[in-house]
């Protein structure tokens, strides 16, 4: 017959084991004009979900057989069985122009509900039906089945779900609106993984099967919030062998290692995978920008920037666009870690790689892309990515303009030179991407490579940190002012102890916590010479008791510290006339260029031999002789094996006297001897030069500051 179109018949399984007769009309589909129009999504679906929303879904059965074809047309839609004709009254499924005619039927259907209030979503024969109570959502339903029933649709009860839920499966994916999430139902998951191992095992493969697989993935992304970053090898390698094979889906085609990559996250993460409904809005703006000379980005008040390498500057425009972006996340990951981050760029290429986790276009294009969500995936960071006019983005002038000056570095033959005569660095410090010398650098603001952010600001805090948690003052802070910059290192080549920065800082700390002595008064020695007495005589003195006096009279007779004390040794000191002298041959606090070689006097004092440190020096030695073997240093510990103490126990021991002799040692430490024994000495008018002689000071300030206070 002539004016008819005949085509084949097939029947698909349903889940529910029934089946689906479709009408194989690729043939007459080549002959349907095609209309483009808009129809509602799984992602136009989620973004009427909230927290607060109750969930119930409509499903029509056998809906495109609820529309009827003109009689005039119904003889393209004819098919042979068992020898007879037979031709559609209806709205076959397999024609391509059923998604667009159904969709358009059901609009006015879906407008009119929401006119009463109600929240829906259409998709073909579905419908996701939302209201913020179990009542709203209740009226939805059956306002929505009132309506399609007097329509003439046939609600199927099997698959709709009538009763108002948090947690619901909609088109293969279950949406969670208590927790906010997406994720895929078990039987995909069990489907998914099934067809990935099964292509796992596989070297060669047809084309179909393959594009099976990735049809399977994409279909997934909707609850799978990376999957994206995990499907694009396949895809690549499916495109390649189709142009190869010049279209044939039943060729072969080689399984490729990067190919496998992929298949084995989604055989190891799908399980777990989910998606969030929503990140919220971003908490952080970012303008980025990139020219052929180098890169900029900017966050608030923040800017970075910097010359592109040779190597990176032989790329493509639109990858150094994606590549700024790369690097300024990298450079502000301190400030914008764990948040949602929006993006400013005017390129529209970066917009749609960033959006789309990558892309097929361009591999290089694809490989930043991927690195950029990779990081952002490992940090919690989510980006929104967003189109600017060049003329508002404001990063525009940092990929243009360059201090170059800044950027130099050593030869690095020189630089291995010199780490041969002395040892190499662990980390560059003030360093940058362009100038660093070692892979684990330190820069002096955001840097995209390093491995410590902003070296100027670990100084400022260190800095504080001393200051807070140390408790140190201007003068200790000062102390490591200076060290810092003896060590060579330099802000703007200038050393970090006189960058204006830093000297602004340190007048801040001077105001907030100015240098002070320890102690406004001190305690009274009389008190601890009183106690000294009590241990007497002393060669029937336990060794404890002996040395503890022993180290009192010293700190107190010399003004020592704790340090020389435990610098006398006995193979440096000489005899003379009621005297012992003990030569310190190292370097003490008080040490510098010109300054006499320090000693430690023990003179006999014979108005009181209860206090003559003399006679107490001489037992000591006495008692010492038969256990101090080769041990050098005077002070032995009284406890066996009577080993050298070091200079906390001789601090210690000072405390345990003052302590017997009632001194409050909660607020009055071991060095607290220096100024209560010179303090005494002024007292008795002892010169200034003689106690600054004795203490190792060159200015009579210092004493008058700090050591001279009243008990």
């Amino acid at each position: 017959m002539k004016d008819q179109f005949l085509s084949p018949i097939f029947l698909r399984p349903k889940k529910n084991g029934e089946y689906r007769m479709i009408l194989n009309l690729k043939k007459l589909n080549e002959y349907i004009e095609y209309h483009h129009f808009k129809m509602d999504t799984f992602e136009s679906a989620i973004k009427l979900v909230t927290s607060k929303s109750f969930m119930a879904s409509i499903d029509l059965r056998h809906a495109y057989y609820s529309v009827p074809i003109a009689e005039e047309h119904q003889k393209f839609l004819r098919f042979y069985w068992n020898g007879k004709l037979f031709q559609y009254t209806c709205l076959p499924n397999g024609i391509s122009s059923a998604p667009r005619i159904f969709t358009k039927l059901l609009k006015p259907v879906y407008s009119s509900l929401r006119v009463l209030g109600h929240v829906n979503v259409g998709y073909i024969d579905d419908s996701l039906l939302l209201g913020e109570t179990i009542e709203e959502c209740n009226k939805n339903v059956n306002d929505t089945i009132e309506l399609m029933s007097k329509l003439g649709f046939v609600i199927h009860e099997d698959k709709s779900v009538f009763q108002p839920s948090k947690q619901i499966i909609f088109l293969g994916n279950i949406i969670d609106s208590e927790n906010m999430i997406i994720t895929l139902t078990a039987d995909k998951k069990q489907n998914l993984v099934k067809e990935c191992k099964w292509l796992l095992q596989r070297n060669l493969a047809k084309i179909r099967d393959v594009a099976k697989v990735i049809g399977l993935i994409v279909s997934s992304f909707s609850a799978v919030e990376f999957g994206k970053l995990f499907y694009r090898n396949l895809e690549k390698e499916k495109i390649i062998a189709l142009k190869n094979s010049k279209g044939d889906f039943e060729q072969s085609m080689l399984i490729s290692n990067q190919m496998k990559g992929d298949l084995e996250w989604w055989v190891a993460n799908v399980s777990t995978e989910l998606r969030h409904i929503s990140h919220g809005s971003p908490q952080i703006v970012i303008q980025t920008d990139a020219s052929l000379l180098g890169w900029g980005g900017i966050l608030s008040d923040n800017e970075i920037g910097g010359r592109w390498t040779d190597e990176e500057s032989k790329n493509h425009i639109n990858y150094l666009e994606i590549l700024a972006i790369y690097y300024t996340l990298k450079s502000f990951l301190h400030l914008i870690i764990n948040k949602h981050v929006k993006v400013l760029t005017d390129n529209t290429t970066a917009v749609a790689y960033i959006s789309n986790m990558g892309g097929t276009k361009s591999i290089d294009c694809n490989t930043i892309s991927r690195q950029i969500w990779l990081f952002c995936k490992d940090n919690d960071i989510w980006l929104t990515c967003t189109h600017i006019a060049g003329k508002e983005n404001l990063a525009d002038k940092k990929s243009r303009e360059f201090d170059d000056k800044l950027e130099w570095k050593l030869k690095r033959s020189v630089f291995d030179q010199l780490c041969t005569l002395w040892q190499r660095p662990d980390i560059d410090l003030f360093a940058s991407r362009l100038n660093f010398q070692l892979e684990n650098y330190c820069s002096w603001k955001p840097d995209p490579l390093s491995a410590f952010i902003d070296a100027f600001r670990t100084v400022l805090e260190f800095f504080t940190t001393l200051f807070k948690e140390g408790n140190l003052g201007y003068s200790s802070l000062n102390l490591a002012r200076g060290a810092l910059s003896s060590l060579g290192l330099t802000i703007d080549s200038i050393p970090v102890g006189r960058h204006a920065m830093v000297i602004r800082y340190m007048k801040g700390i001077f105001n907030l916590r100015p240098p002070r002595p320890r102690y406004e008064s001190t305690w009274d020695v009389s008190k601890v010479l009183h106690f000294l007495r009590s241990l007497s005589p002393v060669k029937y003195l336990k060794l404890k008791d002996l040395t503890l006096k022993l180290t009192m009279l010293i700190a107190l007779t010399n003004a020592a510290r704790a340090q020389s004390i435990h610098l006398m040794n006995v193979n440096h000191v000489h005899k003379v006339k009621g005297e012992f002298i003990f030569v310190l041959n190292e370097l003490v606090k008080q040490s510098r260029p010109g300054y006499k070689e320090p000693t430690v006097n023990i003179k006999a004092y014979p108005p009181d031999r209860r206090l003559c440190v003399y006679t107490v020096y001489k037992e000591y030695v006495f008692r010492t002789k038969l256990f101090r073997g080769k041990h050098e240093p005077l002070l032995l510990s009284y406890v066996k094996p009577h080993q050298p103490v070091s200079r906390d126990t001789i601090s210690r021991w000072i405390k345990v006297v003052m302590a017997k002799a009632n001194i409050d040692t909660t607020i009055f430490k071991a060095h607290s001897v220096r100024s209560a024994s010179v303090s005494k000495a002024k007292m008795n008018a002892v010169p200034i030069s003689r106690i600054l002689q004795k203490a190792g000071w060159s200015d009579a300030k210092t004493f008058a500051k700090f050591y001279n206070k009243k008990d």
